[in-house]
Order: structure tokens, then sequence, then C-alpha cells
């Protein structure tokens, strides 16, 4: 199984601390963020990784070729960012010899990712997605389900949700998804807003334990760094 890192974002909300350094490096605990993600994969076997990059690229490229020479890592530049769906579209036919993995870089969660890898999909699944609980549903992406456990509705940032079940942004994707990946429009260039709500009944949640957080921002940062630090001491 091969996987997609999605790592080429400014950091723009975390202010000063990425007018040097690229978000993928922004340490937690005392450890880049794209070294946790990219162990997380490690753990569940997963070896052939594609990053792309963007801001700051020549840094995170250093970064990994120092740290990570053992593995086959793919590194794609792009000069304008694609959006997370368009980054998705331009490694298609790398990722889709079988399923596939496709994560955000700059989340911090304590849970491993066995849940979304182990087993098959079952027939007519063509999206496993990771989920949290949140307390503040209008910051995230949100899974409304029935009481079958079938997903219902995706609502991307609405504040009228009724649900709290958040979209994690860690994707096992069917290889039956090429086609549809293939064909996405030059302005269809986000996961969230073009590709799940087309998929609605076809997604199956697992939910991650433990904290999951956005370190994006300074209040996601500052949490993620006490809860590493919390791990380290116990």
């Amino acid at each position: 199984m091969r996987a997609l890192i999605l790592a080429g974002g400014y950091g723009t909300r975390l202010g000063e601390y990425t007018k040097s350094v690229p978000k993928a490096l922004i340490e937690v605990g005392g450890i880049p963020i794209i070294d946790r993600t990219i162990s997380k994969l490690i753990e569940v076997g997963i070896s052939e990784i594609t990053i792309n990059t963007h801001y700051l690229s020549e840094m995170v490229v250093q970064h990994l070729k120092n740290r990570f020479q053992y593995l086959n890592i793919r590194i794609v530049f792009e000069p304008e960012l694609l959006g997370t769906a368009g980054t998705l579209k331009a490694n298609i036919e790398w990722l889709a010899v079988e399923d596939f993995i496709v994560m955000h870089g700059d989340n911090f969660f304590v849970d491993n990712l066995f849940g979304l890898t182990k087993n098959n999909l079952k027939p007519g699944i063509l999206v496993r997605a990771c989920t949290f609980l949140t307390n503040n549903p209008k910051e995230f992406g949100i899974f409304t389900v029935s009481k079958d456990n079938v997903v219902t509705h995706f609502d991307e940032k609405n504040h009228n949700v009724k649900s709290n079940i958040a979209n994690a942004s860690i994707y096992r994707f069917s290889k039956n998804t090429f086609k549809l990946i293939s064909n996405l429009g030059l302005n269809e260039t986000d996961i969230s807003l073009h590709i799940l709500p087309a998929v609605l009944n076809e997604i199956e949640l697992v939910s991650l334990s433990g904290e999951f957080i956005d370190i994006g921002t300074k209040p996601g940062l500052k949490r993620a760094n006490i809860v590493a630090q919390s791990i380290m001491n116990s």
C-alpha cells in the first residue's frame, strides 16, 4: 500500500512560527510533525510515500533526505499549490496500483492507523475515513451518520451541524476511485468539497481514540506539545 502526505501548505495561521520554518518541520514534543506522520505510516508497514512540497520546499527536501534515507520517499514540488484533490489527482497513477492512503501532514494524533489499514474494504465501500469526536464541530468537516452507521451527510465547517463526528483528513481510498479522481475538473481541488460528497454512501468511518489536534493554529500547537510531553513523561 502506498501513501500521499499533503505537506505543501504555508502555515499562515501559525504566524511567526512559519516565517522561516515550513509547517511540515514545526516540532511537537521536539519532533517535526512530518516525522510523526511518517512514523505512523511506517508503523502499519507503509514505506512508499509521496510528499508534496511548496513553501520552503528545499528545507523539507533536505530534512527528509537526512532523516529517512532508508525509505522510498517520492517528493513532488508544486510551483503552485494544487489543493488537496488536485495533488491527489496529479499523483493518482502512482498511488492507485492498489488501495492507498491520503493524509494531511499537519495533525498530531495519539492513536495508530491499524484501523485504517487492516482488513479489506467491504464491497461497495470506496473510502475509509478516520474520525474523532469534537466539541467544536463548526471548526471541522463533520460526518452525520444514520442509526445504521451509514454516512448520510458531510458538512465542511458548517455552524448548524448537530453531529460531533469530525473528519481527521486521513483516508484509505479504494483503487476503484481511480476514474473518479482522474476525471476531476480543474476547479475541483478539495477532497472535502469535491470528492467526499460524490461518494457519500460509499464511505466507511473509523474512529481514532485519544487526542487529535490540528497543529496549524497556535492554540493547537500549544496543546499538542502539552499532550506530547505528557506522553513522554508517562
